[in-house]
């Protein structure tokens, strides 16, 4: 569980479950509890495209020849960013 300290006292949790925390959500915002499974849909994506440059070797932009060692890293780069909207 992640805790958020909201003003006057008030917290709002975020469980491991998913429902759990889309009520949590609701308590606040109907709108963003209806979004969630939508938002976390979206945040599993972009962490897989991320764990998937992990062994990737960057290029060395020191050497005259670092334009093909960009090609995945530039395919990567544009997945992120058809991703980047909910």
């Amino acid at each position: 569980m992640a805790a958020l300290s909201l003003t006057e006292g008030d917290v709002l949790r975020l469980w491991r479950d998913p429902e759990a925390a889309r009520q949590e959500i609701e308590r606040y915002s109907s709108v963003d509890a209806a979004r969630y499974q939508d938002f976390l849909a979206w945040v599993e994506n972009q962490a897989s495209i991320l764990l998937g440059t992990q062994d990737q070797v960057p290029p060395d932009l020191a050497s005259d020849r670092y334009l093909p060692g960009l090609a995945p890293w530039s395919r990567k780069a544009l997945r992120l960013r058809r991703g980047s909207r909910l």
